[in-house]
């Protein structure tokens, strides 16, 4: 018999649909999931939950929230956890193209 399964997608190190034996918080599935890339954004997890199989329902949660226990998610069946990579911008950073010897990125400094 097949317990509840829940997806986990984007910035973990194993991506996967997991089998869930008990009620799990979501920072449980993380850990099986191998934890987080170093390219996640942490300030959103979002979990995509079925509802009576008549709609769906989009939840927040922020991994700070989560590890303090201001904020709980436990999963249920059919949950799609979705971990999203930071933004690419560079800081300090700047791109030179067009007509120039070498193009590509360097850094910056102040002066």
């Amino acid at each position: 018999m097949v317990g509840k399964l829940v997806v986990i997608a984007g910035e973990v190190r194993r991506p996967a649909i997991y089998e869930l034996r008990d009620e799990k918080p979501l920072l449980d599935l993380v850990r099986v999931a191998g934890g987080f890339a170093p390219s996640a954004w942490k300030q959103r997890v979002l979990v995509e939950r079925l509802e009576g199989n008549a709609s769906r329902v989009v939840l927040d949660a922020s991994v700070e929230e989560l590890e303090k226990g201001k904020a709980t998610v436990d999963l249920s069946d059919g949950d799609i956890v979705r971990v999203f990579p930071i933004l690419p911008v560079d800081v300090n950073g700047i791109t030179l193209e067009g007509n120039v010897y070498r193009p590509g990125s360097t850094s910056s400094s102040p002066g």
